[in-house]
């Protein structure tokens, strides 16, 4: 259960009998709106209210009333297409460990939904928000552990497999730690090959915006060059150009330049 709800009795009585009658199917609660919803603002917001009326479900179904209530609210808000963003690890009961393990799973998801996932792969990213979610839920209460790994595993199976190649300051050189990286990457798609290889180009916040997308083009192209060359085969290949306008940014920590300068590698 989310910590706000550990803070005010009264809120928790309040949340318990409308989820219990949501439940019962006699009240009004958010549950029953949610799965009388038949009009959405997208494919993504479909989706994504689907995803999360099958997991407050499954919440009813053991009797979790506040955890349920709580979900069925971001369905709605993803009904009404107010987009309900995946969980902040801070508002949930997890330790230390387990929120520095969680946490890189979440900047990447949030980095994919931020370079358009979301009307891209509406219903996979849809799926890997929701998941992501269950996996902090589910963690915070930590006793049902194949319930835990469920849905660690699916969000593994809807979030791209995400690596990054960095560069030197105003370079589309590839030295040869990106080199060697690239050809991990190209390693892994002979062995397991997926259905689309994603290359987003980026840049520090240093420069002109029309410098900076140039730079980004360069960067991918070359590292689309060294794929090729590895043998992913350039059909499979797509490319994307970001330049300084989605910069990666770890919670609490000022922004990094020398890590934006970049090229992330989407495995689809």
């Amino acid at each position: 259960m989310k910590n706000i709800r550990h803070t005010n009795t009264v809120l928790v009585l309040s949340i318990t009998l409308s989820g219990l009658l949501a439940a019962c199917g006699t009240g009004p609660g958010p549950y029953n709106a949610l799965k009388e919803s038949d009009s959405y603002p997208g494919s993504f917001s479909k989706a994504l209210a689907q995803e999360y009326q099958a997991f407050a479900q499954s919440e009813i179904e053991q009797y979790d009333w506040p955890d349920q209530y709580y979900i069925a609210q971001k369905g709605l808000k993803a009904v009404s297409g107010t987009q309900p963003l995946p969980e902040n690890l801070e508002n949930w009961r997890l330790s230390e460990d387990d929120k520095a393990f969680m946490i890189r799973y979440r900047n990447d998801l949030v980095h994919w939904l931020n370079t358009d996932a979301r009307t891209k792969a509406p219903l996979r990213s849809a799926r890997a928000q929701a998941r992501f979610d269950c996996w902090v839920e589910q963690k915070e209460e930590n006793w049902q552990t194949a319930d835990i790994k469920a849905c660690q595993n699916d969000l593994q199976r809807a979030l791209p497999k995400i690596s990054k190649v960095h560069f030197a300051f105003d370079s589309s050189l590839l030295n040869q730690k990106s080199r060697t990286a690239l050809e991990a990457v190209a390693s892994d798609w002979r062995k397991n090959p997926g259905d689309l290889i994603i290359l987003q180009g980026h840049t520090d916040q240093m420069g002109s915006v029309p410098y900076n997308y140039k730079l980004s083009r360069k960067r991918v192209i070359a590292v689309k060059k060294q794929l090729v060359k590895a043998g992913i085969p350039e059909q499979r290949i797509q490319m994307e150009i970001w330049g300084k306008s989605r910069p990666r940014q770890e919670e609490g920590r000022r922004l990094n330049n020398e890590m934006n300068r970049r090229v992330e590698i989407l495995k689809l």
